[in-house]
């Protein structure tokens, strides 16, 4: 990327320590996994309204000729950006969902599938992508609601 200043953004959402390495000279930003294309993003310690906002940074006119990388997808773009903020609504309107009606137990299997029909995955790959989400559906759930899961 040759020489310039490099700024750290705190952009929270995917765990709450998340950091933006900005280059401003060269318009590239390293955005971590605010952005996940190929495979669910784990939304266990996620803060997902900050997320959300941190979706909209990325939509800003300010960044529109920036290039941004994610650590697992490399380049991405404003298509993803927003498949990625309807995955992140999609989630936490069916957590809220669970909470409502009372009944968490088994309907996380359901919910992790259900989620993860926006993903073209195969085999051990879906299993695996499943597992994760699921887990972090279970971890989200309990950590916006305090309750413990057995």
């Amino acid at each position: 990327l040759g020489r310039g200043e490099v700024e750290l953004w705190h952009r929270p959402g995917p765990m709450e320590g998340s950091v933006w390495v900005v280059f401003h000279k060269q318009e590239v930003i390293f955005i971590g996994d605010t952005v996940t294309v190929e495979k669910p993003p784990f939304v266990g310690e996620a803060n997902i309204p900050a997320w959300l906002e941190a979706l909209d940074d990325l939509r800003s006119p300010n960044l529109s000729t920036y290039r941004l990388i994610s650590s697992r997808d490399c380049e991405v773009d404003r298509d993803q950006i927003n498949a990625m903020a309807r995955f992140l609504r999609k989630v936490q309107l069916r957590v809220d969902r669970v909470k409502k009606l009372g009944d968490s137990g088994a309907v996380f299997d359901k919910l992790a599938a259900e989620l993860l029909s926006d993903y073209e995955l195969s085999g051990s790959q879906r299993d695996r992508a499943n597992l994760r989400l699921r887990v972090g559906i279970e971890d989200l759930y309990q950590k916006l609601y305090r309750v413990e899961i057995e």
